[in-house]
């Protein structure tokens, strides 16, 4: 067998003492910081034909002042002394019900996570997937796993004394697993010096998505942080084929296969097909990776590179049910000249095409190999090379299931996220070339917005007015949550408890009760004393981030409504929770029961006994 998926590679070999670009153009301003607007003013346009004395007029009557005049016809910044309250979405009621053609609050913006990495400039890839934006919502944890079944990801020199050393990428190894060689049957995934040409294959796949990002060296990877990558060499050290293709053996596949399974990976990339297509009869490997599927692993494989051939079809195992199938476009979002297509596409991303953008057009990632020194011995060299393929575009696809699955989506979720956020691209949607589109990272991130309420559990029942409450959220901007608990009436259909007008919890007191690191808002009714109003009463129990309430909830049903704009939208979308839960009085069964209340023993003179009381 020979490797359908042959890299295509470019001319020109960086050294190491290649030119550093650093990048210095920042990216458009997307998304939102926290807080997200400024808490006391609105962008105003009010009708057609405004002067500033009517802007200010408009003003007054709502508590207002007229900050300045925007240049844009009949808009002007308006804002108020923010000791009147924050309520700023009534203040976008009154406006509009006075008329006001606009009324929105003046959102902050800021500048995309850009890492630092000298040669990111060259990866339009990652531009194109909307990596800035995405990487503002999630870079990676160390709990996801990706496997790459491929070629090798470093080098070894064996020596005649039979010592061996390797020689690893600097912008990778510390992403790597210990990983296996199923070409040769041990634990390790490298290739020896001379056969450098297969050495790099796979490293370069693995660079795209996981090479350490914001490091001040070479690439970035999808994966800016915690993504490990599980090495799984396939190829034998000595199946190097007499044109240079690296080839292995389904065995081999599906052994590979195994280990990602039984290893932890919940994705593995495939960058590789069989060699005849889907002419072949490979019915063990189609099982093999419905295993991984059915175990909940996602797998990702590259469509193909038989584009211009006179079989264009997607390959196998792209083309199983279930497996992500991914085809390439070049830097101006055209399917590459090279990508196979058909039915089975699911997506499109980035694998480069030097036909349309030279050598520069290729997709940039880790490699290696080998140089005479000063002495004629062989030493390592380690740089950055531009390849195209499918085999460049299916990792930036396994890079963004990883995000998705850091983020907390639960896997059977993560391909419809992946494909219903796509770009549109080519005629209707799916299509043979884009599958649903070409992929965005930061759009496959947003659709993943939620908030959850989690306790109280099950039916929502709790034996106490005064209850704990636990709030998961997912890409909701901290500052844009507001938290209503009421009765359970709403007759004007928003969600919100009718006798809760005002918010419990907002952007004033949110950082009382929200954990950023676990994106989780927790909270304790508790009742405020009215013989010291704005303080609760003391209770024997001390209670987990009190939220102070002016009485207990009576008996019966209520309403949590939670409400948040998703980070980083633009349109100001909002994602909104309701939960109904009921208060139960306890009852104790009849029949004889103990309680124990505790108390304190006095003496005869009626004060509480002390150590010196006899």
């Amino acid at each position: 067998m020979k490797h359908t998926q042959s890299r295509q590679t470019g001319i020109r070999i960086l050294m190491l003492a290649v030119a550093a670009i650093m990048l210095a153009s920042a990216a458009p301003c997307l998304g939102q910081s926290s807080p997200d607007h400024v808490p006391n003013q609105l962008i105003v346009t009010l009708q057609p034909g405004s002067n500033i004395a009517t802007a200010r007029q408009v003003a007054s009557a709502h508590g207002m002042q007229v900050a300045k005049k925007l240049p844009l016809a009949d808009t002007y910044l308006l804002e108020w002394d923010p000791s009147q309250g924050y309520d700023i979405h009534g203040k976008i009621t009154e406006l509009k019900g006075a008329g006001a053609v606009i009324a929105e609050p003046n959102a902050y913006c800021k500048f995309d996570a850009v890492p630092n990495d000298s040669l990111y400039g060259d990866l339009w890839g990652m531009e194109m997937i909307n990596m800035p934006a995405a990487w503002d919502i999630e870079k990676g944890k160390d709990s996801v796993i990706v496997a790459v079944i491929d070629t090798a990801f470093y080098l070894r020199f064996d020596y005649d004394d039979g010592s061996s050393s390797f020689f690893m990428h600097p912008d990778i190894k510390d992403r790597l697993l210990p990983g296996y060689d199923f070409g040769n049957n041990d634990d390790d995934p490298s290739m020896p010096f001379p056969n450098q040409s297969c050495a790099t294959h796979g490293l370069h796949v693995a660079g795209t998505i996981a090479a350490t990002t914001d490091n001040n060296e070479g690439v970035a990877g999808v994966c800016w942080e915690g993504v490990k990558i599980l090495p799984i060499k396939v190829i034998d050290d000595a199946s190097i084929a007499p044109n240079g293709d690296c080839t292995f053996t389904i065995t081999s596949a599906i052994e590979g296969l195994d280990y990602a399974m039984r290893n932890g990976a919940k994705v593995v990339n495939n960058s590789w097909g069989v060699i005849g297509g889907r002419s072949v009869e490979v019915d063990s490997l189609r099982a093999k990776i419905r295993e991984l599927l059915d175990a909940g692993i996602i797998v990702v494989a590259s469509a193909g590179n038989s584009g211009y051939s006179s079989d264009p079809s997607v390959g196998l195992p792209a083309a199983f049910d279930g497996v992500i199938a991914v085809s390439a476009v070049g830097p101006d979002e055209a399917l590459a000249y090279y990508s196979s297509y058909g039915r089975e596409v699911d997506i499109a991303a980035p694998g480069g095409d030097m036909s349309v953008g030279g050598e520069e057009g290729g997709i940039r990632s880790t490699t290696i190999w080998t140089v005479k020194d000063l002495d004629g011995e062989d030493v390592g060299v380690w740089g950055y090379l531009w390849w195209q393929g499918t085999s460049m575009a299916s990792p930036h696809v396994a890079g963004a299931a990883a995000l998705l699955l850091s983020l907390g989506v639960p896997a059977a979720n993560v391909p419809y996220y992946l494909t219903s956020s796509a770009k549109p691209a080519g005629e209707g949607r799916p299509n043979d070339q884009f599958g649903w589109g070409i992929l965005d990272v930061h759009a496959a991130l947003q659709m993943a917005a939620e908030i959850k309420v989690v306790e109280p559990s099950g039916s929502g029942n709790v034996y106490t007015g005064l209850p704990f409450f636990t709030v998961k959220t997912k890409v909701i901007e901290k500052s844009s949550i507001k938290v209503y608990i009421g009765t359970n009436v709403d007759l004007d259909m928003d969600g919100i408890p009718d006798d809760r007008a005002t918010p419990l919890i907002n952007s004033t007191n949110i950082d009382n009760y929200y954990d950023d690191e676990s994106r989780q808002l927790s909270f304790q009714l508790v009742e405020e004393d009215p013989n010291n109003l704005g303080q609760a009463i003391t209770y024997p129990i001390q209670p987990q981030n009190p939220l102070i309430i002016p009485q207990a909830l009576e008996a019966g049903p209520h309403r949590i409504c939670i409400i948040g704009d998703i980070f980083g939208s633009t349109t100001g979308n909002q994602v909104k929770t309701i939960k109904v839960f009921s208060v139960v009085p306890k009852i104790i069964p009849a029949g004889i029961s103990l309680m124990s209340v505790p108390y304190a023993l006095a003496n005869g003179d009626g004060n509480p006994l002390t150590e010196e009381d006899p």
